[in-house]
């Protein structure tokens, strides 16, 4: 049964030496004060923060205290430069001054885990039977301690299965320290807690949370109820993602990533232990992300947008605490995929007019090259690099090919396409017909254009009598009868398509004439209007006129043939107009006459203004008139045409104001003209900007960037622009960049025609001046076997990502390196990241110490990104492995037919071992002659320490003593204890049964 120690209140004397009475040369020694006149204990130290004593006592054998005189008592704590200082002291008796401590001089240490070494001086300051008071030259001395309180570790001690620990269980007190169990469950792997001291080192073998606890207690008999708990977390592995990739530009992308040995965060007693996190590193910037979702097998994780902003690769992989890092997953970055945005068939062409179109493609990476790789674009059309179709067809029909786009990264869409080439509109091109005379032969070819030839005509009406019009257009034959004949042509081409027009032929008698022939000139309802008709031949003048079908309000003259006055009604009208001369003969003429509803006028020009190498379309429209319009055009800017069908188009090829003049003429032959100016500006093209270098964190002076020829205003845009700047649509470059480097981006800019252009812009991102850095966390000096955490701050948050590369070295006291001695991540190299805007570190950093003594050193090497901000001096950080006696950390007894074998594992961390003292204890009812063996093993270390075979252990060994039992069987031996000592001490006793 185990009785704990309560906390009493004691007091802590100090003793005079008896040799001499107190003066000069007088010393003091700490004592505790006497709990009866005549029992004294003597006190190095208490500890801080407990029940400590409340007195000093000063004592002295020789009663070398003066009743009449006063003393003054003087404690410095050296460490916290804290002083208590009580005058006017009188002594309890000539052997005893009792002096009051105040709490808070003993309240806290300096160092945690470090004494503070305390001061006492003793000056006489009145004696009563002297005239003057008696002062000391120097006042007497003497030294004690208060030590640090016990603290318990953790809570919880975090790490990877299966991967080397050393725990430290509890800090401060007073070594030497002796251990308790207090129940609970052990990880496996990691035996038994130690039996003294606060480092428990092992390999956990098996995931899972481990609790339990224990009381330690230090040399003073402090001690507390350790509560503690391992958790022992797998190590992650990873198999793959999905989605594996991303296209560039993305939002923010969840990600699943499947493997094994993924854990969900948890709560172990009241301590809130994080899951696995993701690390995402892209370009050496890493960024550690939170899962949203996590199972044992699956993780899910937003990559966020700002890093799919980039073609590249991200590498992923899950951190577990403990250090435990996963395999990487490589995440791709990819581009759009290339394709073409035009699609078949593409608007079809006129033969012998000007045609001009452009495709367009997007995705893929920079810039575009096009190419017909197969069929045939219609004769008279080519496909140029950039895309555009253009010429002249000259040939009719449909005509099939595949284009292909290929981008700078040689990707490659392709697409089959299709133009249709029409021919011209077929039209009847013969014009109103003359007046013939009755009994003449007559032979009359009617012509068209356009369409498909050979042409057919065909004829509707009443042709005069002894005339026909044959399927080739050819009117002959010898008319018989006057009089007019109205008829309809139609023309018709090998396709199908037709058209038609209506003619009037008049047959008069010799002589007897009316000109001009049909049509009249068009008019314009509610404008006034005038035509003036006109006889030859017959017997006249006088001639006298009359008219059938007259429009409302006009008038022909009986005795002059003039048509006059205010059309009323607009529509196209079919005149019978007589003519009669003096002998009572008679002509009559069908004249057509249009009467327009409006004017005819341009609806839309002026046109917008075009640049350059930049294609250009517009459409000319026309109102009023009657039927339809064509349109012709004079003083057009070279490479642009005009089709008859008002189709402005083609790419301009030089720069200038041009005044152009454009007609329109509809159906009846009513024409109207109009001009304008119509601007060619030069090529659109950016201007390269000079930017400033910058720096990360600093916002940049703003840049406008700027452009020639086009046609303000301009728009910018840019596909990628360097991290943390942004430009707008009037061309403002600014920002604050957030990436140091050399960056160059296109930037494009369209001018009010809609015509694009490119450039290319650079700017260059340094990093502001190298951070002040530390390296934190590592005690000056260490006992060998422990683990020591550190990490890296800078002075001030610094705009960008710092990566800290830790290189260690190692200079042992004597001997070889230790290879043991190492960071926990493995090796003697090791990374801790300091995200932007942070002044420390994301994790901590463990130093294995090993078990040789010497020097540790630590230096940090900083970079931002791959830059180089290494202050000068580099952090460095050097701890002291101490040396001391020598530590068994495991012993086995092994029965042979001769007696037992003994074997000891441990270390010596000054690479010394002289003698092993070994105890025998008896089987029950067995007696030993011989219960203990002392060994001198000098010799055997020294060979074993001077080998090559121990560099690669360090200083520990396995040191095996076999025994051989006489007389009786090696039964009678139960169990062997065994310490080993070299010149700092004795180890520890380790027992072992004999098995």
């Amino acid at each position: 049964m185990r009785v704990r120690r309560g906390n009493f209140t004691v007091c802590v004397p100090l003793l005079l030496a008896a040799a001499a009475p107190l003066d000069a040369q007088s010393t003091i020694t700490t004592y505790g004060c006497p709990a009866g006149a005549d029992q004294i204990v003597q006190l190095n130290g208490f500890t801080a923060g407990t029940a400590a004593p409340s007195q000093i006592c000063l004592a002295s054998a020789s009663g070398a205290f003066l009743a009449t005189a006063f003393y003054t008592v003087t404690l410095k704590d050296t460490a916290l430069g804290t002083t208590s200082v009580t005058s006017n002291v009188a002594p309890v008796s000539s052997y005893l001054i009792e002096v009051t401590i105040p709490a808070s001089f003993y309240a806290t240490v300096a160092t945690p885990g470090q004494a503070d070494p305390v001061t006492v001086a003793v000056a006489t300051q009145i004696e009563e039977s002297l005239e003057e008071p008696q002062v000391l030259t120097a006042p007497l001395t003497s030294t004690f301690q208060i030590n640090p309180p016990l603290r318990a570790g953790g809570p919880v001690f975090v790490s990877a299965v299966n991967s080397p620990v050393s725990w430290t269980l509890y800090t401060g007190g007073t070594p030497p320290y002796q251990n308790e169990s207090n129940g609970g469950l052990y990880p496996p792997g990691m035996g038994n807690l130690p039996s003294s001291g606060p480092s428990w080192s092992g390999t956990p073998n098996e995931t899972g949370v481990y609790q339990f606890s224990m009381i330690p207690t230090d040399a003073w008999g402090n001690e507390i109820d350790a509560n503690l708990a391992a958790y022992i977390v797998p190590t992650p592995a990873t198999t793959g993602l999905n989605p594996p990739s991303a296209v560039e530009g993305s939002g923010t992308l969840p990600v699943t990533i499947t493997g094994s040995g993924f854990v969900a965060p948890i709560s172990i007693g009241s301590t809130p232990e994080p899951g696995s996190t993701v690390q995402v590193v892209f370009n050496g910037s890493p960024m550690v992300l939170t899962p949203t979702s996590v199972s044992a097998s699956q993780l899910i994780v937003n990559i966020p947008s700002t890093l799919l902003t980039t073609l590249g690769n991200l590498l992923i992989t899950v951190s577990n605490l403990g250090a435990a890092t996963s395999n990487p997953q490589t995440f791709a970055i990819v581009p759009p995929a290339l394709q073409l945005l035009t699609f078949s068939p593409l608007p079809g062409g006129v033969v012998n007019t000007a045609y001009t179109f452009t495709l367009m493609a997007t995705g893929g990476v920079g810039s575009y090259t096009f190419s017909s790789i197969s069929g045939t674009l219609p004769a008279g059309l080519q496909l140029s690099s950039s895309g555009v179709i253009s010429g002249t067809p000259a040939a009719i029909g449909s005509s099939t090919f595949t284009a292909q786009v290929t981008d700078s990264g040689g990707d490659i869409a392709s697409r089959i396409f299709s133009i249709n080439i029409a021919p011209q509109p077929l039209m009847l091109t013969t014009g109103p017909l003359a007046n013939t005379l009755v009994n003449t032969p007559i032979s009359i070819q009617f012509a068209g254009s356009g369409g498909v030839p050979p042409y057919t005509f065909v004829e509707f009406g009443a042709l005069p009598p002894g005339t026909q019009i044959s399927s080739a257009g050819l009117l002959s034959g010898t008319p018989t009868k006057t009089g007019a004949y109205p008829f309809l042509l139609f023309i018709n081409d090998t396709t199908g398509a037709s058209a038609s027009k209506n003619f009037t032929l008049n047959v008069a008698l010799p002589g007897l004439l009316i000109t001009p022939p049909s049509p009249l000139p068009p008019g314009q309802i509610n404008q006034p209007y005038t035509t003036q008709l006109a006889a030859t031949g017959g017997i006249g003048p006088p001639y006298t006129w009359s008219a059938t079908g007259l429009p409302q309000g006009l008038n022909l003259a009986n005795n002059s043939g003039l048509i006059d006055g205010i059309p009323r009604a607009a529509g196209s009208f079919t005149l019978g107009v007589t003519l009669g001369d003096s002998s009572g003969a008679t002509v009559t003429q069908n004249y057509t006459l249009v009467i327009s509803s409006a004017n005819l006028t341009f609806t839309n020009p002026p046109f917008s203004n075009g640049a350059v190498g930049s294609s250009y379309s517009a459409a000319l429209t026309a109102s009023g008139g009657s039927g339809t319009y064509t349109f012709a055009a004079s003083g057009l800017p070279p490479g642009l045409t005009l089709a008859s069908s008002g189709t402005l188009s083609g790419t301009p090829t030089t720069a200038g104001t041009y005044s152009v003049a454009v007609t329109v003429t509809d159906s009846t032959g009513l024409t109207t003209s109009v001009s304008f100016n119509l601007t060619i500006a030069a090529k659109l093209v950016v201007t390269p900007s000079t930017i400033a270098n910058a720096v990360v964190g600093t916002a940049i002076s703003a840049v406008n960037l700027t452009a020639t020829g086009g046609t303000p205003p301009y728009r910018w845009q840019s596909a990628a622009l360097p991290p943390g700047l942004s430009l707008t649509l009037n061309g403002t470059l600014s920002g604050t960049p957030t990436a140091a480097g050399t960056f160059s981006f296109t930037v494009y800019v369209v001018d009010n025609s809609g015509a694009l252009s490119s450039g290319a812009e650079q700017v260059t991102v340094g990093l502001p001046a190298a951070p002040s850095a530390t390296i934190t966390g590592l005690p000056p000096s260490t006992a060998p076997a422990a683990q020591p955490l550190l990490n890296v701050s800078l002075a001030n948050p610094y705009p960008a990502t710092v990566t800290a590369n830790l290189t260690l070295t190692f200079v042992p006291v004597s001997g070889p390196d230790d290879p043991s001695i190492q960071f926990s991540t493995g090796g003697r190299t090791a990374q801790i990241v300091i995200p932007a805007g942070n002044t420390t570190g994301v994790t901590d950093v463990g130093v294995q110490t090993g078990t040789v003594a010497g020097t540790i050193t630590i230096t940090a090497q900083l970079l931002a990104g791959t830059v180089n901000v290494t202050p000068t001096p580099a952090p460095t950080q050097s701890i002291i492995v101490t040396a001391g006696a020598p530590v068994i950390t495991g012993i086995t007894a092994t029965r042979t037919g001769t007696g037992f074998t003994v074997m000891v594992t441990g270390y010596a961390s000054n690479r010394d071992v002289d003698s092993g003292t070994y105890q025998f204890s008896a089987s029950a009812g067995a007696n030993l002659l011989t219960t203990q063996l002392n060994t001198s093993i000098t010799s055997l270390f020294t060979q074993w320490y001077g080998s090559a075979g121990s560099a690669p252990y360090g200083s520990q060994f396995t040191l095996t003593q076999p025994f051989t039992v006489g007389g009786s069987t090696s039964a009678a031996v139960l169990s062997v204890t065994v310490t080993l000592t070299n010149g700092l001490g004795t180890s520890p006793a380790a027992t072992a049964n004999l098995q």
